[in-house]
């Protein structure tokens, strides 16, 4: 694991940790790979990359698990499992990520499954952005408005984008920006994120109005920047800040696979091994 230090010694604080298996209701036994989470008023939905079903679950203590409801997709929805998942407030609609799907072409083309807010499939439009030669998966979504425009911020999971031993740098952290066309969400635009970011691989997106989180699993550790009010240029270089350590330096509570905003100053995130869990992280004041 790489233990990227911060450049201003930040940490995050953990606040809160519940067992996923319980809050789930799944048997201790089974295989949890969370993919991407987001958070609609006071629940708080999972995606996986084995599987295309949805879980719903309450968020809030004591009772993190009250609510829970799993979501059984239909056979249009993804095949396998999804890579990111957000939620676009003006049209009440939940846009999931498939990281890449094959075409007719021969290329794989990454696609966008809407659901709606009851979490009933709607339709399937593929980004304008197919995955050919080195261009490695998306890792994550977020979705955003401007001037009243949608648009879907997609994270590459490599560096620049890259597969193979070309993505194995680190650095390089990319976000592709696409908004809806007739037929297919369209590329506007990229986003590099500042060159400080040094993750060995970058795993979720997530925003809290104009406030950008970025995850990396292999790195222990998430990034906080700043979008400019007005356009989707980044406003700011902002902040590194690394997983609680032991004196070894690993991670005290597990590495994290995917985060979001629960507000301003606090993180929800799912921790990696057999036994993952939901947790709760605080940035410092």
């Amino acid at each position: 694991m790489s233990t990227l230090e911060s450049p201003e010694g930040l940490a995050l604080t953990l606040a809160d940790r519940y067992d996923l298996h319980s809050v789930l209701g799944e048997p201790a036994s089974s295989f949890l790979p969370v993919s991407s989470v987001a958070l609609v008023a006071d629940a708080c939905y999972l995606v996986f990359r084995d599987r295309r079903d949805v879980a719903r679950c309450r968020v809030q203590p004591p009772h993190p698990g009250r609510s829970l409801r799993w979501f059984r997709q239909a056979p249009c929805a993804s095949p396998t499992g999804y890579a990111g998942l957000t939620f676009d407030a003006a049209q009440a609609h939940f846009y999931a990520l498939v990281d890449a799907a094959p075409h007719a072409d021969g290329a794989f083309w990454p696609c966008i499954d809407a659901y709606d807010d009851g979490m009933r499939f709607v339709e399937r439009q593929v980004l304008d952005y197919p995955l050919k030669g080195d261009h490695a998966a998306f890792a994550g979504v977020a979705w955003i408005t401007r001037a009243g425009q949608n648009y879907l911020l997609v994270l590459c999971a490599s560096y620049e984008g890259k597969s193979r031993k070309a993505g194995q740098k680190p650095g390089g952290g990319r976000i592709h920006v696409f908004r809806p066309g007739t037929s297919r969400w369209e590329h506007v635009r990229r986003i590099n994120l500042p060159k400080a970011v040094q993750f060995e691989g970058f795993d979720s997106i997530a925003l809290h109005g104009d406030r950008l989180l970025v995850a990396s699993r292999a790195s222990a550790a998430v990034w906080v920047g700043q979008l400019d009010g007005a356009s989707l240029d980044l406003a700011d270089e902002g902040a590194i800040y690394e997983l609680p350590r032991d004196e070894q330096g690993d991670p005290l509570a597990g590495t994290i696979t995917v985060a979001t905003w629960l507000d301003q100053r606090s993180i929800l995130a799912v921790s990696d091994g057999p036994r993952p869990q939901l947790q709760v992280y605080t940035l410092p004041a």
